[in-house]
């Protein structure tokens, strides 16, 4: 049943990618540009008017987030994602972008408040994901009161037992007293340096998981010693997390595009929702040795980002959703609501 949904998706995004091919060719024969068919919006009709010589008139058009996505997708995909990055900053001259844009890609100065919309959302954005990066690039230090405390809280979280009595006790299996807590029963390997590829960042995000999901993270964690194709619970959460990192840039963009929520907090609902489905995922698949993570965990990546996929299309083309502003945050949790129904999870 997974390999024919999974199938289908896939054929769902190809007609996606079609369309738009569609569309670049139809924008070209007409003579009108692309980039600026995406910021208004243009339909079939306004590219037939425009071919024939009627150019819609300009209009006052609220920029959705779909539309910020594929903007920024075909600067990046006709640019070149290295220019792109070089303009937008910290340090942007939201002129000088402007007038580049218009320039490179062929838009008419009637529109040029629209695109400078687009452009001050695509820096916000960019702005929040480089946020991201640095709390992810903060070493996890036994010298920080803020790093032990938050793994203190993890532990209380998840064990009824006194904590460790330091970060080094971490024997999980075998011990002399069974008694004695370890992080290791936790899934740590050694707390300090499990957490190098994601930093701060990823204690964030285990720390949101075990304190503000504390039933299902206890339940999950029971889960995970139980099964015969056991997972280390916490190394999982900080592989979540890599996870979530990597796929930010291109498939969860559009939930950063967002002028309310911090980005962090968006990170840990992401977070939270990758690791829940990965452990249902998890059981579903017939797995008989913890060797197989890569495997599982690859298909699983594939598979997470198709029902994110297909549950924004339906929230976006839902007629009650409130498709103007740009606010990622409110899209997520739209699509978490129904993810989490669709698999029987609830908060």
């Amino acid at each position: 049943m997974l390999s024919q949904t999974a199938s289908y998706l896939t054929k769902m995004v190809n007609h996606k990618h079609l369309f738009k091919w569609l569309q670049k060719r139809f924008s070209k024969i007409a003579g009108i540009s692309y980039a600026q068919s995406i910021i208004l919006g243009y339909g079939t009709y306004d590219k037939i008017k425009a071919a024939v010589g009627v150019l819609p008139s300009p209009v006052d058009k609220s920029i959705d987030l779909q539309t910020l996505v594929d903007f920024e997708c075909f600067c990046n995909e006709t640019l070149g994602e290295a220019k792109m990055a070089s303009l937008l900053g910290e340090e942007i001259i939201i002129d000088d972008v402007t007038e580049l844009l218009m320039k490179e890609l062929n838009i008419q100065p009637d529109y040029r408040s629209s695109l400078v919309d687009v452009i001050k959302q695509m820096n916000r954005k960019n702005l929040a994901v480089k946020e991201i990066y640095n709390v992810a690039n903060i070493p996890v230090s036994e010298d920080d009161p803020v790093h032990c405390k938050l793994l203190y809280d993890i532990w209380q979280a998840l064990d009824d037992r006194s904590i460790p009595e330091s970060f080094q006790v971490t024997k999980s299996i075998n011990k002399d007293d069974e008694n004695i807590s370890s992080w290791g029963d936790l899934g740590f390997q050694t707390p300090l340096s499990d957490f190098r590829m994601t930093g701060l960042l990823g204690l964030k995000c285990l720390h949101y998981l075990a304190v503000e999901h504390q039933a299902m993270a206890r339940d999950a964690l029971k889960l995970s010693l139980k099964l015969e194709a056991w997972f280390p619970f916490a190394i999982t959460s900080i592989n979540v997390t890599s996870w979530v990192m990597e796929d930010i840039k291109d498939n969860l963009a559009i939930f950063f595009y967002d002028e309310e929520s911090s980005p962090i907090d968006t990170v840990l609902t992401l977070h939270v929702l990758y690791f829940f489905s990965f452990v249902e995922y998890w059981q579903d698949h017939a797995l008989n040795t913890v060797f197989e993570f890569k495997t599982v965990s690859t298909n699983f990546r594939t598979y997470i980002l198709e029902q994110i996929d297909t549950n924004i299309e339906a929230v976006l083309d839902d007629p009650n959703w409130d498709n103007n502003g740009n606010n990622g945050s409110k899209l997520l949790k739209e699509v978490v609501k129904k993810l989490m129904s669709e698999t029987g999870q609830s908060k």
